[in-house]
């Protein structure tokens, strides 16, 4: 049970980003704050100039001071276009070069080489167009080496020059600090517009510039950024012989060319209102807007609001350019929530722009697109500038990217008709140009592709629409224009694979091979460098040159022995659901302590039924909240979910009762129609026959989610009314907001606290704890909506971050938010595939919204995955919980899958009168689970089974879980459900380690019913483990009546 220590870092670094004042060089935080004995200590940097081409390399030392291990995490963004092509770690004291590898085989590799506290390396593409590398280890008081290199194609300013910028500006000195310079084959005198110290000057021979600088405890004071003329109206050309083919690349600066844009009368702004918005520049984006609009003069604007919902906020009719009322609505707006793009509703309008950096955290990327242009803008050096490139091709508009354009430029793609390049003329020896559709032209032009022979002519077209009015010669010559030190070959990659990009989905394949062949990292790519050759081995990843004879020597040795996962798996799941099955056919004939009797009416019958209460007791060092029911359950008969009858004082408040025809009427109805005040619900005799019921979550006590049957109560339980109440709920121990800031927002009126939330924000904005508590807190304040846009800030606070998903994926199933788990948990899949949990979650969540057939089929995906030996060692015996979980799907819903594709050997029903599973969401953590049954006893790892017939599972002491809890016949009495929290040694952004437990009873029989409990953990002195909740189940007098809230019945 003992867990290794690993400290994590996060290194944050923003560089070669075109026109970004603010950008600087690596800025090492741990725990998010500056440490100072862990620093940038040597900075090497090495710039190529080729015609439009820049290659820049940056070596980078970081030293760690602490006599501890750290891991190293940087994150920067680079600008439209440009990918990482180069990564190196210094091994022993050499710089090992990294190799492509799949994204997914790459992230699991480095995992398992880190658990053995040996040196691997990862540099990945994230989200939008940003990219993390991570090593492991930072010795200590040691330094590690990494080198990052990336290719971009340069821009033309307004000076009638290319233009190279580098962040440079660094608060503390560098103990040693190189700059190398070189501009190859320039006709005209590159110039130096800002240079780190002054120093700095070009030296020529036969027209190549080089400069270089080399400083001792240096603090560079400003950003490098270098100007080359070019002659107007002129083209330059380059090539490269590859395999008996040709690569080009042609680069034109034709005269500037541009006609009036017709002006429109309607415009929808859409503005991105999402956390991730206080990352851009809005003085930016609303001064383009204001350019935008004095271009249009008279028009009227319809606003929209985007974050993790979609809201119309008005319309205003501007007259004489007067938009006075429409800024001061969007200045105040408050950026907070997730972002939905499947939510976007646009209203008709001429036309549309849409402010955004084209992430969308809490689903898919793409959008429902109007017929009419959208004209996509970001000012966030952090976008996705694939998707907002598509958006705008896809509807006809433009994409303005104002990280990379001027102010007059961008509001030129806004108010003008730009030149557009249409394509290359026909040409037999011309094969695969990119870009191959219509582009604009704004200074510079470039385009690459593949010729046949070494001399080749082609003829560039450009126009407006689809209507060629100029044609531009080009004439190539190999023997003349050759590139040099520029790869072409991967320029040509690199300009197919950002249009391959545009529409992922479709071409995934390609990208990854391309990503691999030309070693570029790309969503699906990464560069990965490994210790020894037995690690490449091992892993069936090609190494660097230096390692490929004696890989190709053992390769083969292990090829031979290599034996296929997904039978192995399959194997393991059937002889864990025999295990399973043999439990269950056991007669276990404990009997429970006897209880004290309770006097009450004298009853008619015995009916079994679960009765629970809530108490509300102090909890020390857990954050727990119960969280209101499901947005959608499918109903038959509503008849009861209460707290106890009225006479039961030891919970405040009453029930209300709601009448069958009431709800026929009534599609939406709010909790306190529902619940009463206390969560509790009566129903008149009628039956409701419905399909659905979608509540509403305005609640004033601790909610008890009933979601599945509920029994009706015997004849002693009827109000005066004829109405009937039973008893079923679990007891959840209430969470003590003992936090500072909540005791501040409690204090304020409830008008004013979502105001007093935002100021107090600023002081944990990256905190997901601080939104996990806020959230709860508004819940419990009935202000659901609120709750669920504060909660979402989780998806923007950290890219492809798949703990702070799964921790927000847990609380929005808990919270009944199934459409928006689906999403959260489909991308946790997408990033880590390699990972039976992560089909395991997706699969729940598919489930809880109604898709059955969908969560069968990704359930039996997690059996039959082929994992890699370590993974599938170290969850050895997840698949008797997934088992479970496939015959409860069956057993329910039979009617309604098709089962063609499931093993029958696997299909074997074993409903349980209690099923209790804890899940956790970070690795590296141990905690158990333990359940105490009426007699006291308590199942855990170590006691596996009860005089009763309790069983748990087996003990994951790292990873993720999930343990489970079953008791086929349970007895009369009080259960108690405890985690026993061993802790994790990580610090990381995503922050505490967050269970989830799932309590049901009567799971799989056609009368379940099931709580969702999300709890956070700190570290307790509690013994005995910490409370997540406690049910009575038992036996309630009376006449047995039909079902209500029926999961079962299809």
């Amino acid at each position: 049970m003992t867990i290794g220590t690993r400290f994590g870092v996060a290194l944050l670094l923003c560089m070669a980003c075109h026109l970004l004042a603010q950008a600087q060089l690596p800025q090492l935080k741990i725990n998010d704050k500056e440490d100072p004995q862990v620093y940038l200590s040597h900075l090497c940097v090495d710039v190529k100039i080729a015609g439009n081409i820049a290659i820049t390399t940056m070596e980078m030392t970081f030293r760690n001071k602490h006599n501890r291990i750290l891991e190293g995490e940087l994150i920067f963004p680079m600008p439209e276009g440009i990918s990482v092509s180069r990564y190196a770690l210094d091994i022993n004291g050499q710089m090992r070069e990294a190799v492509p590898v799949e994204k997914e085989k790459a992230t699991q590799v480095f995992e398992e080489i880190e658990h053995q506290r040996v040196d691997p390396g990862l540099l990945e593409r994230v989200e939008g167009n940003n990219f993390r590398t991570r090593i492991y280890p930072l010795p200590p008081n040691g330094a590690r080496t990494i080198i990052i290199a990336f290719e971009e194609e340069l821009k033309f300013t307004g000076k009638q020059a290319l233009r190279y910028h580098l962040p440079l500006d660094h608060k503390k000195p560098i103990d040693h600090f190189k700059m190398e310079l070189s501009v190859l084959q320039s006709a005209l005198q590159p110039q130096l517009e800002e240079e780190p110290d002054g120093d700095l000057q070009f030296k020529e021979w036969n027209h190549n510039y080089t400069a270089s600088l080399n400083k001792e405890n240096f603090t560079p004071e400003h950003s490098l950024t270098i100007t080359i003329p070019k002659s107007p109206d002129n083209t330059e050309a380059m090539m490269q012989e590859s395999g008996g083919n040709y690569y080009f690349l042609v680069n034109c600066f034709p005269q500037k060319n541009s006609r009036p844009k017709a002006r429109v009368n309607e415009t929808t702004i859409l503005w991105d209102a999402s956390l991730s918005g206080l990352n851009r520049n809005t003085k930016k984006e609303l001064e383009l807007l204001g350019a935008y609009i004095a271009h249009n003069d008279n028009l009227v604007v319809h606003l929209a609001v985007l974050n993790n919902t979609f809201r119309k906020a008005g319309t205003f009719t501007i007259r004489q350019g007067n938009w006075s009322e429409l800024r001061k609505a969007i200045e105040q707006l408050n950026y907070d929530g997730g972002t939905n793009y499947s939510r976007i509703d646009l209203p008709a309008s001429d036309e549309y722009l849409f402010f955004t950096d084209g992430l969308s955290s809490l689903s898919d990327q793409e959008m429902k697109l109007p017929a009419r242009p959208v004209y996509t803008v970001t000012s966030a050096p952090r976008s996705d500038f694939a998707n907002l490139q598509y958006i705008a091709q896809k509807t006809g508009g433009v994409f303005v990217n104002l990280e990379a354009l001027k102010p007059a430029e961008a509001e030129k793609l806004l108010t003008q008709q730009s030149l557009q390049f249409l394509g290359i003329k026909n040409n037999r020896q011309v094969s695969e140009t990119y870009p191959s559709l219509p582009q604009p032209v704004l200074n510079n032009f470039s385009v690459a592709g593949i010729v046949t022979e070494p001399k080749a002519t082609i003829t560039l077209q450009f126009g407006y629409g689809n209507t060629v009015t100029t044609e531009k010669t080009v004439s190539l010559d190999y023997s003349k224009q050759q590139a040099g030190k520029v790869n072409l070959a991967r320029v040509w990659a690199q300009k197919k694979l950002g249009e391959l990009d545009v529409q992922y989905e479709q071409n995934k394949e390609m990208i990854t091979f391309l990503g691999k062949r030309f070693s570029i990292v790309t969503r699906n790519t990464s560069l990965i460098v490994l210790e020894t050759v037995n690690d490449y081995v091992r892993y069936e990843i090609e190494p660097p040159a230096e390692l490929r004879p004696q890989y190709d020597r053992l390769i083969k040795q292990q090829l031979a022995q290599r034996q296929s996962r997904e039978q192995v798996t399959l194997a393991n799941a059937l002889a864990q659901l025999n295990t399973l099955v043999t439990w269950w056919n056991r007669n276990f004939m404990a009997q429970a302590k006897p209880r004290p009797e309770k006097k009450n009416k004298p009853a008619n019958a015995d009916t079994s039924v679960m009765s629970v209460s809530v108490r509300t007791q102090n909890m020390e060092g857990v954050a727990a909240e119960a969280i209101p029911p499901p947005a959608q359950e499918k109903l038959e008969e509503v008849i009861v979910v209460g707290m106890g009858t009225q006479r039961r004082r030891d919970i405040a408040g009453s029930t209300a009762t709601v009448s069958a025809p009431q709800l026929q009427e009534n599609k939406q109805f709010s909790a306190e129609a529902l619940q009463g005040r206390v969560a509790g619900v009566t129903a008149d005799d009628s039956r409701a026959k419905r399909s659905s019921i979608q509540y509403q979550y305005n609640f004033t006590a601790p909610r008890i989610v009933k979601d599945e049957e509920v029994r009706e109560a015997p004849d002693n339980r009827h109000d005066g009314d004829g109405s009937r109440q039973i008893m079923s709920t679990i007891n959840v121990k209430q969470w003590t907001p003992d936090r500072t800031y909540l005791q501040a927002l409690a204090k304020e009126k409830a008008g004013n606290r979502y105001k007093a939330y935002l100021a107090i924000r600023q002081e944990y904005l990256y905190t997901p704890t601080f939104y996990y508590d806020v959230a709860n807190f508004f819940f419990r304040e009935q202000d659901t909506l609120t709750a669920l846009q504060i909660l979402t800030n989780m998806a923007e606070i950290d890219l492809e971050n798949h703990e702070l998903y799964k921790l927000l994926g847990f609380k929005l199933r808990e919270a009944g938010a199934y459409e928006e788990a689906v999403t959260v948990f489909r991308k946790v899949l997408q990033w880590r595939p390699q990972e039976p949990h992560s089909y395991r979650d997706y699969g729940l969540a598919l489930a809880d919204a109604g898709r059955y057939q969908q969560a069968l089929d990704t359930l039996y995906t997690a059996l039959k995955r082929d994992y890699s030996e370590s993974m599938a060692g170290m969850y050895e015996g997840i698949e008797e919980i997934i088992v479970t979980e496939i015959n409860q799907l069956i057993s329910l819903h039979r009617k309604k899958l098709n089962l063609s594709g499931i093993d029958p050997k696997l299909i074997h029903a074993m409903p349980t009168d209690i099923r209790v599973v804890l899940n956790w969401n970070k690795s590296d953590t141990d905690m158990d689970l333990w359940v105490t049954d009426p007699n006291q006893e308590t199942c855990y790892y170590s006691h596996k089974e009860t005089l009763i017939g309790g069983r748990i599972s087996d003990d994951f002491t790292d990873g993720y879980g999930p343990e489970q809890f079953l008791l086929k016949k349970a007895i009369k009495g009080k259960y108690q459900v405890k985690v026993n929290y061993y802790g994790d040694q990580q610090i990381k952004i995503s922050g505490p380690t967050t269970v989830l437990a799932e309590i049901f009873t009567h799971y799989a029989d056609g009368r379940q019913e099931r709580k969702l409990i999300t709890l956070q953990m700190e570290k307790s002195d509690e013994k005995g483990g910490i409370l997540v909740g406690e049910f009575e189940f038992g036996k309630v007098s009376g006449k047995e009546l039909p079902v209500a809230a029926r999961a079962g019945k299809d």
